[in-house]
């Protein structure tokens, strides 16, 4: 019935015994059939019941994610504090979302502004298909269709998807066993931006989702060289290009990573033979390329188009870069000005373009604790019990940071699209942390 996990030596924490209680799991089976009937005959009683059906929907959806978030909690190798914790975010986010469901006002000031979707969705669910706004509107009536058009059960299935990120890094790193994995667990739940996106009405915790699965399956397939968990973290990534056509860069570090690791030596090889794919790979993306960016006659036609193609016309207050220039006389000034703007990317909204007197709290909340993390990343990356497998934290990293640098210049949006990153880079960098203190040396269980 119930586990002892080993006991755990925390420099200024003491010593930590943690039991895993284990309910019986035909319980648990049966519970979870009591409240997916009660759902489901709230849904079929729906036409002649009305809202009073779609309501109670949402209120066992509710008490249902609660009970899995619970029972979840208990499965994952972590100290009693460090699942508190992880209840207190759950906590947090579901009540935001039913404050916002009362008031949607509230995430919408906190977010500055992410209410497109909801009206968009609801056309859909009408019939009308009349506006587009991205993909993601398509997924809402999806759910609508079985929910009814009610902003809530959406926004609690996203913070479902933010709780099954745990589960993802466990399956990762092994456990959250340590100062610097708890540390970056607390990242994971508060840092404050990402915490209101994962409880809101948008694409942002999906996103991380699909992100994560499809680095994890990279990490498989840096162990175990097997070519079928390549292929499948590049499909795992496709519904997230479905959401937006950025995350496409995930897509080009897998190709990166697939080119210069070794998985029969695990370990980093710039020079190797399948280099020799470049050129049949260049050849069979240039019809993607002459899809999406149009056909080019010149390199220098190429980078043009390419920076046509990313540009996203600034709206708000919130923008930065004023003045900047869309044109280039060569390659080394597209490199030069990519460098730019990678660095803007992660450091907005900064002291030098503050134009309101919530930019500094945007500052102070989201691009300090980022470079903080940055820093402690980089730091553990030096580490020799480390796993070399962390370094592809930093390939994805890059190369989505020059997508999305080129494509957006909204310091909100900035924020929000950084966002999409961090499970993937708490996930790198818990592998690159090493073991935690006082225990022996040990590997990734992938």
């Amino acid at each position: 019935m119930g586990e002892w996990y080993e006991k755990q030596t925390t420099p200024g924490l003491g010593s930590v015994a943690c039991r895993r209680i284990e309910a019986p799991r035909g319980a648990v089976l049966a519970v979870c059939g009591v409240f997916l009937f009660a759902l489901a005959l709230c849904l079929l009683t729906q036409g002649f019941a009305g809202e009073a059906a779609y309501a109670a929907a949402d209120v066992l959806l509710a008490l249902f994610i609660t009970l899995f978030v619970t029972a979840g909690t208990n499965r994952l190798k972590a100290t009693r504090t460090d699942r508190l914790l992880i209840l207190s975010g759950y906590a947090i986010r579901l009540l935001l979302a039913l404050l916002d469901a009362c008031d949607a006002s509230v995430l919408t000031w906190l977010t500055g502004g992410y209410d497109d979707f909801y009206p968009v969705s609801l056309a859909y669910f009408r019939g009308d298909y009349s506006g587009y706004y991205t993909n993601y509107p398509y997924v809402l009536n999806a759910i609508y269709q079985v929910t009814g058009p009610d902003r809530i059960a959406p926004m609690l299935i996203n913070i479902l998807l933010w709780f099954l990120g745990f589960f993802v890094m466990q399956k990762a790193v092994g456990d959250f066993w340590g100062r610097k994995r708890r540390s970056l667990v607390l990242f994971y739940i508060f840092l404050p931006y990402p915490l209101t996106l994962s409880c809101c009405l948008m694409r942002e915790s999906l996103i991380s989702l699909l992100l994560m699965l499809s680095f994890l399956l990279l990490l498989i397939w840096m162990r175990r060289g097997r070519i079928e968990f390549f292929l499948l973290s590049l499909a795992a990534a496709a519904p997230a290009v479905y959401l937006h056509r950025g995350n496409s860069s995930m897509w080009i570090a897998d190709l990166l990573v697939f080119l210069i690791w070794d998985p029969g030596q695990q370990r980093w090889r710039l020079l190797n033979r399948k280099l020799l794919l470049l050129p049949p790979a260049a050849a069979l993306g240039l019809p993607m390329f002459n899809r999406y960016f149009g056909r080019a006659s010149s390199l220098r036609s190429m980078l043009e188009l390419i920076s046509t193609s990313l540009w996203v016309d600034p709206q708000g207050r919130a923008y930065y870069l004023p003045g900047w220039s869309m044109t280039y006389r060569n390659p080394l000034q597209f490199l030069g000005n990519s460098l730019y703007m990678m660095i803007n990317f992660w450091i907005s909204p900064s002291p030098w373009f503050w134009s309101a007197p919530l930019d500094p709290v945007g500052t102070l909340l989201d691009t300090i604790p980022w470079l903080l993390f940055f820093g402690g990343y980089f730091k553990c990356m030096r580490r020799r019990d480390g796993d070399r497998r962390a370094f592809a934290g930093v390939i994805v990293a890059l190369v989505f940071t020059l997508v999305y640098g080129w494509g957006t210049l909204n310091a909100g949006t900035a924020m929000r699209h950084r966002g999409q990153l961090l499970g993937v880079l708490v996930m790198a960098a818990m592998l690159a942390a090493g073991q935690p203190d006082g225990k022996t040396r040990r590997h990734s269980p992938i």
